[in-house]
């Protein structure tokens, strides 16, 4: 009911939306992403399993994506790895990320990067680490939490730091 009328009034809701595995089968990066996210992707949650592969995501054009969100969880699976990592990168080098991260409690701010990654190698990754991005179609804004400190880098360009 007022869920409906929030939705309605948002001028953009996606009754689509539904948490999606994202099982890599082999490591992505950012020439070959793992997966490249539409508009008919918003409002998803990603559960992510980084237990073998590196995931690689690219969010949509952010002219073209005012209203969008998606979320990114890392799963059961991932839990305390050591050498792979998530990745979410701006769909080109000069679309920024902004916005503030809950890291190891602390907050972490994101200054206007375009590559964000949970660097399981800077720092264990996580189950249930996140991140979350929403686009005002002239920024990717950021929040999320992760529990290791030193684990959230962030990257200028399309870059991938391991």
């Amino acid at each position: 009911m007022r869920g409906d009328y929030l939705n309605s009034s948002s001028g953009a809701s996606n009754w689509d939306a539904k948490i999606v595995n994202l099982t890599p089968g082999s490591d992505g990066d950012v020439s070959t992403y793992t997966k490249e996210l539409s508009a008919d992707d918003y409002g998803n949650t990603y559960m992510c399993d980084i237990s073998t592969y590196d995931c690689t995501v690219k969010l949509p054009a952010v002219a073209t994506a005012a209203g969008m969100n998606y979320k990114f969880v890392l799963s059961y699976a991932s839990n305390n790895e050591g050498a792979k990592n998530l990745v979410v990168t701006a769909n080109a080098a000069g679309e920024d990320i902004v916005g503030n991260v809950m890291v190891a409690g602390a907050v972490v701010e994101v200054t206007g990067n375009s590559s964000i990654e949970i660097d399981s190698s800077a720092g264990a990754a996580t189950y249930g680490d996140w991140l979350s991005f929403f686009s005002d179609g002239s920024y990717w804004y950021i929040d999320g939490s992760v529990v290791t400190a030193s684990a959230l880098v962030q990257a200028a360009g399309l870059a991938m730091t391991s």
